[in-house]
């Protein structure tokens, strides 16, 4: 019996959670969205941040890491994982990592393109990575 109260009250602390980091991480329509069917943005005029939303599996020890990226342009503002919405939520069940980046550069008066490199792997696996991604971000200044 107190297993199963400890399990519900687990299980609903994991729930209540998830609904608040995807509450948080709502993203607005206007935040430009790297995934994997579309692994570009372009920011336009004063645009300045953007999201890269992935799958991931809490669960398995697997998480996205950032491996390349230009730091003088772009700055990592947050990153956390979103288990699925569903209303019963299974332990275990992907959901999907999303990140926040910025470019910092406070005047960009040329085009440019940039790219942000990441790995798909555990913490203890540096050189071997289950899977990567990269997002193409373009920048093209001018009034937004």
């Amino acid at each position: 019996m107190y297993k199963k109260v400890l399990t519900k009250v687990l299980t609903n602390a994991v729930l209540l959670a998830g609904l608040h980091a995807s509450h948080a991480l709502a993203a607005p329509a206007d935040i430009p969205t790297c995934t994997a069917a579309h692994p570009l943005v372009i920011l336009t005029g004063a645009q300045r941040e953007f999201r890269i939303q992935l799958a991931s599996n809490a669960t398995t020890g697997f998480r996205w890491f950032l491996r390349e990226y230009n730091s003088d342009f772009i700055h990592p503002i947050s990153q956390a994982f979103v288990p699925p919405h569903q209303l019963k939520q299974i332990v275990g069940a992907p959901g999907e990592e999303i990140w926040q980046l910025r470019i910092v550069a406070d005047e960009i008066d040329v085009p440019q393109q940039m790219f942000v490199h990441m790995a798909y792997t555990r913490p203890f696996e540096f050189s071997k990575a289950a899977n990567t991604f990269v997002c193409q971000v373009s920048v093209v200044p001018g009034k937004g």
